[in-house]
This record gives C-alpha cells, sequence and structure tokens, in this order.
C-alpha cells in the first residue's frame, strides 16, 4: 500500500526512499519537515498505518501526464519523541500515545507519465 510505504519512509527519515515514491517537490517538504524535527532533537514515529477507506474521487490530464486525486482515511499509531533518549526515559515521549491509534483523513494527488509510475504530488488534510 502506498500510504504504508510512505508513512515507513518519513518514520526511518529515509530520504532516498521518498525520492522512488514521490515529486521533487513533496521531497522538499518532508525534508524540510524532518530537519526542523531534527534541529528540535525530535523524531515522529508512524506505525501500522491501516487504510480504513481509500476512493478516487477525480483523474485527469495535462499533456502527457495523468494525475488522479484520492481521498484516504486511515489509522496508524503516530507520535513524536525525543532523539538519543531511551524508551523508559521519562522524557521520551513528547507527543501522542504509542498505544492508540489516531485517525485521519487525507486528500493524496498523484501524477505520472503516461505509463510510468505514480507520484505523490500533493496532500491537503480534510
Amino acid at each position: 500500500m502506498y500510504k504504508r510505504q510512505v508513512q515507513e519512509a518519513w518514520s526511518r527519515s529515509d530520504l532516498v526512499r521518498m525520492r522512488q515514491l514521490m515529486t521533487p517537490e513533496m521531497v522538499g517538504y518532508f525534508s524540510e519537515e524532518l530537519t526542523r524535527n531534527a534541529s528540535q532533537g525530535v523524531q515522529n514515529l508512524v506505525s501500522e498505518i491501516r487504510l480504513l477507506k481509500g476512493e478516487v474521487s477525480e483523474s485527469w490530464h495535462e499533456g502527457d501526464l495523468q494525475y488522479a486525486t484520492a481521498y484516504l482515511r486511515w489509522s496508524a499509531i503516530d507520535y513524536l519523541v525525543r532523539i538519543g533518549r531511551s524508551p523508559d526515559a521519562p522524557d521520551y515521549l513528547v507527543s501522542g500515545d504509542p498505544r492508540s491509534a489516531v485517525e485521519s483523513e487525507e486528500m493524496w494527488t498523484f501524477v505520472r507519465r503516461r505509463g510510468g509510475s505514480w507520484l505523490l504530488s500533493a496532500i491537503q488534510q480534510v
């Protein structure tokens, strides 16, 4: 599942994998967020990602580019931890709950050259 691949790359701060899944603009956005988190000494961990609902809401062509926007409702364990602290340290958890899933709704837009691989090009919170 595409959502899971993106979230796993995010949790690992894996820009190489993100470049395989996203447009350069989206990689730049994610890279800025990862840099901001690192400068604050925190890391966002996301696991147990489950797609609860997904449907294509629109698709279109512009020249040889194809676009599709999908509505995604998903749940995941999503929390922020302090880098370099052990999980049993009192200041390890910054926010969220590593034991409880949260739900989110987003619109994801993808783009590809005709016949190519889909790349994530935009995310909008619903």
